[in-house]
C-alpha cells in the first residue's frame, strides 16, 4: 500500500521522524488541491526571485495536468518533461553549484509527476545542517528526454506553514479539507515545533488562528500536558487541579471591533458550577475576598457571571446582576448555595425571587426561561459565578514576548487570580 495513503502511516518510524513530516505534508498537498496550489505559488516565487529560466507554469495550468504524488521512492518513472528539484529545510540553506544529473544512489522523499511536462523531486531536511550538495541533483532514468532546472529552490518550512496558516483563517477550507490542514499544523507544532515560524506574538502577522497557537503554546510552557482546547469557546485552556473554585484557566487573542486582533486575553470563570461556587465562597468570607477585589486595581476586569445549570449544561448567562461585584460577593458569602425545587413552584417564580435579590433583572425572565433546556426539569442548580480577565493590548504583549518573558509573564498574573480566587498557583515556568 501506498505510504501517502493517509490509513497507511509509518508504523517502524516515530512521530518525530523526518519521513513522517514529509508523509504528512505530501498527504495534505494529495488531498487538499489549495495545499497543492500554495506549494506550486511557493516554488514559482522562489524560481523568480533566484532567476530560473523555466519556471513551473501558474498553478491554474498545472491543475489542468494530471499529478502523480509518491514518497520514498528510488526511481523517477516519469522520462519526459523539465525537473525542478525542491529542497525543504528550516533556514535559508543556498546551494553553491547548479542541478546536474548523478548517478548517486537516490531517493527521493517526494516526487510530483505532471506527466509528461513536469517533474517536481523534493528533498525534505528539517535541519540545513544535514543538507549536502549532491542531495539536490537528480538520479535519472535511461533513455530518457529530461530537462533539468539548474537552479534547485530552497522552500523554508516556515513559508509553508504561513501560508497555510493564512488560508485556515482566511475560511477557505471547509469540512474535512479544513480537519487535515489543522491536523497537520498541530503535527508540526507538536513534534517539530522549531519550523513553527510564529514563537511569538509580533511573528503571527495578526492572524486570529496563528494568534491562538502562540497562546496554546505559552500554556503548555506554563503546564505542559495539561492544555486542552475547549471548541464552545474556540480557545485552548489549562485545566486546573482539582478540586478547586476553578476548572480551568485560558489565554486567547481577542478581535478589536471593525476586524483585527485587539488584545491578548487571560481569563478564569471560578465558581461556573455549583460545587466550585461552594469552594469559591467558602474560600472568600473573610479578607480573602478583599485580595480578589483589589485584583481590580491590577489590571484584572471582575465582574458577577451569574447563570444557571441544568444536569450539564450551563444556560442562562444572559442574566446581569444588578449588584455591585462587593454587594453581589456578601450574598452568596452569606446564603447558601443550592438548587432550586421546580416541584412546587414555577421556575417563573424562582426568577422573579432572584429579581427582588438582584442577581437578574426583569428584562432576563423571559430569555432565561426560553432557555430551559427541559420542560419537565425537576430542579435547576443556581450558579453565582465571577469572569476574571486580564488584558494586554497587542502591542504590549508583542513587546514582552519578544523579550521572551510572555510565559512568565501570564504564570505571574494568572497567579494573582488563582490564589485570590482560592485555586492552587503555578509553580516555575521551564524555558519558553
Amino acid at each position: 500500500m501506498e505510504r501517502l495513503n493517509y490509513f497507511s502511516p509509518y508504523q517502524s518510524k516515530g512521530a518525530w521522524h523526518e519521513d513522517q513530516l514529509t508523509r504528512a505534508f505530501l498527504v495534505v498537498v494529495r488531498m487538499v488541491p489549495l495545499a497543492l496550489v500554495s506549494l506550486l505559488d511557493l516554488i514559482r516565487e522562489q524560481q523568480a526571485i533566484r532567476g530560473s529560466e523555466s519556471r513551473i507554469p501558474t498553478s491554474s495550468e498545472m491543475l489542468t495536468r494530471e499529478v502523480e504524488i509518491q514518497t520514498q521512492k528510488n526511481s523517477i518513472l516519469q522520462t519526459t518533461g523539465r525537473l525542478v528539484s525542491v529542497v525543504m529545510t528550516d533556514e535559508e540553506w543556498k546551494p553553491q553549484h547548479d542541478v546536474v544529473p548523478s548517478d548517486r544512489g537516490a531517493r527521493y522523499d517526494g516526487i510530483l509527476a505532471f506527466d509528461p511536462e513536469w517533474i517536481i523531486v523534493i528533498e525534505n531536511k528539517p535541519s540545513s545542517r544535514d543538507i549536502w550538495e549532491g542531495q539536490v541533483c537528480p538520479n535519472l532514468p535511461e533513455s530518457h528526454d529530461i530537462q533539468i532546472d539548474k537552479i534547485a529552490v530552497v522552500l523554508r518550512w516556515r513559508s509553508i506553514i504561513e501560508r497555510l496558516s493564512a488560508l485556515m483563517s482566511a475560511n477557505v477550507f471547509h469540512g474535512a479539507e479544513m480537519m487535515i490542514v489543522d491536523d497537520f499544523l498541530q503535527f508540526v507544532d507538536e513534534e517539530f515545533p522549531y519550523l513553527n515560524p510564529y514563537n511569538t506574538f509580533g511573528q503571527c502577522k495578526n492572524l486570529e488562528l496563528v494568534l491562538q497557537r502562540r497562546c496554546r503554546n505559552i500554556l503548555e510552557t506554563v503546564a505542559p500536558g495539561r492544555v486542552e482546547w475547549q471548541p464552545k469557546w474556540g480557545t485552548s485552556y489549562i485545566l486546573l487541579n482539582h478540586p478547586a473554585p476553578a476548572k480551568m484557566c485560558a489565554l486567547y487573542p481577542r478581535m478589536a471591533e471593525g476586524g483585527g486582533i485587539g488584545q491578548i486575553e487571560a481569563a478564569i470563570y471560578p465558581g461556573d458550577t455549583m460545587a466550585q461556587a461552594r469552594a469559591l465562597y467558602a474560600h472568600l468570607r473573610g479578607d480573602n475576598a478583599s485580595r480578589l477585589l483589589a485584583l481590580r486595581d491590577r489590571g484584572w476586569r471582575i465582574e458577577p457571571n451569574f447563570h444557571f445549570g441544568f444536569i450539564r449544561s450551563g444556560f442562562g448567562r444572559v442574566a446581569n446582576a444588578k449588584l455591585s461585584l462587593e454587594e453581589y460577593i456578601r450574598y452568596w458569602t452569606d446564603h447558601p448555595i443550592q438548587q432550586a425545587s421546580l416541584a412546587e413552584q414555577t421556575f417563573e417564580a424562582v426568577l422573579q425571587d432572584l429579581t427582588k435579590a438582584g442577581m437578574i433583572g426583569e428584562s432576563d425572565i423571559d430569555k432565561i426561561i426560553s432557555a430551559l433546556p427541559s420542560a419537565t426539569a425537576r430542579n435547576v442548580n443556581i450558579i453565582p459565578g465571577i469572569e476574571m480577565v486580564f488584558a494586554w493590548p497587542l502591542s504590549k504583549a508583542v513587546e514582552i514576548d519578544k523579550r521572551g518573558q510572555m510565559a512568565e509573564e501570564f504564570k505571574r498574573t494568572m497567579n494573582e487570580a488563582l490564589v485570590a480566587c482560592g485555586c492552587e498557583p503555578f509553580g516555575l515556568v521551564r524555558p519558553d
